[in-house]
């Protein structure tokens, strides 16, 4: 289907298509924050987590900023949210995912640097 294209047609549309699926650092933020107010929903809970999400049962991946709190902080802010899913008691470091370390864009524009780490609920 894609070879009734011309070469500029088709990299016009995969431009427009890719441009559609990209968002702004504001939106991009606010989704984010949208799906930590469900996990956790005291804001002091939340606070200094970039995302958190599950990757299998009783397993959490989470970025955090890293100028903001510590790793143990962030780890320990998910063992409220392994006895809310009923995975757990309290969550303990998996792993260190030092190649996904990065500095990002926030909603405000700013750049802060986000660890990522792999979370157990025990």
């Amino acid at each position: 289907m894609l070879a009734r294209f011309s070469k500029p047609a088709l990299a016009l549309l995969i431009a427009t298509t890719l441009a559609a699926c990209s968002v702004s650092p504001e939106q991009a933020q606010e989704n984010r924050d949208t799906r930590l107010e469900k996990q956790f929903p005291k804001p002091a809970d939340r606070a200094g987590l970039y995302i958190v999400w599950q990757s299998s049962y009783g397993k959490f991946n989470v970025e955090y900023l890293a100028n903001e709190i510590s790793e143990a902080t962030a780890v320990g802010r998910v063992g409220p949210l392994c006895r809310k899913l009923g995975q757990g008691d309290t969550a303990k470091l998996a792993e260190r995912w030092t190649a996904m370390n990065r500095t990002v864009t926030l909603g405000d524009g700013s750049k802060a640097p986000v660890r990522a780490v792999k979370v157990n609920c025990v």
